[in-house]
């Protein structure tokens, strides 16, 4: 009884210490620029900036905000506003080394012109996120999810200028690549690549051709 006692609390202390050794990258907040090429370039890219921030829990609660907005040559303004949530699984860990799961759920609106058309989409997501930490100071992750868009369109009609409202829906996927390196476990570099694309003709994410973009960061950690 007395085992079973000792190793529940040196398994629960055991657990605490990962989530700690992850709290050193997942606890920030952080500035950010991104370049989005929607339709595989075909279309004017958009400069954005933004902030977001990470947090994860002693209990490895894990959560995700992040907000940007920027345009193109033509004036299409582009933002987005979205958050993640999930429960980090640890697998191992020493003292620069350490290994984590993250299923996720995220909802993110985005609003904006071009190739989106000029009105809203409501995208619901469903993700993992391995992240691996390595040389105490460095972090890789690559973030995979499926999503589903709902989307209002407002549409011109060449007969008196007039407007009307359409409904869509689309069905997507994203990977997303990242590096994040700390110094001194203060100041969050991190950087990132992304592709999407739908998974039929009718996309409603920049088209059936797929977007790319880059994503760079700096940060504060606490």
């Amino acid at each position: 009884m007395k085992k079973l006692i000792f190793g529940t609390i040196f398994g629960c202390i055991g657990s605490f210490s990962y989530a700690d050794s992850f709290q050193e990258f997942n606890n920030n907040i952080y500035a950010q620029y991104n370049y989005l090429a929607p339709n595989e370039g075909t279309y004017a890219s958009y400069n954005q900036w933004g902030v977001g921030g990470t947090v994860q829990t002693k209990n490895d609660i894990w959560l995700n905000a992040n907000a940007i907005s920027g345009t193109n040559k033509n004036a299409d303004v582009l933002s987005n506003f979205g958050i993640k949530g999930g429960y980090a699984f640890q697998f191992f860990q020493n003292d620069s080394n350490g290994f984590q799961l993250i299923p996720y759920i995220g909802l993110s609106m985005q609003q904006g012109g071009g190739p989106q058309g000029n009105g809203t989409q409501y995208q619901y997501a469903l993700g993992i996120k391995p992240e691996y930490r390595l040389l105490d100071s460095l972090k890789l992750a690559l973030d995979m999810n499926i999503y589903g868009i709902q989307t209002g369109v407002t549409t011109t009609s060449n007969v008196g200028g007039s407007s009307a409202t359409t409904d869509g829906q689309n069905f997507a996927y994203a990977i997303t690549p990242e590096i994040q390196y700390d110094i001194s476990k203060t100041v969050l570099l991190g950087a990132g690549y992304s592709y999407t694309n739908s998974f039929n003709s009718q996309g409603t994410v920049g088209g059936g051709d797929g977007n790319s973009s880059i994503n760079v960061r700096v940060g504060y950690l606490f």
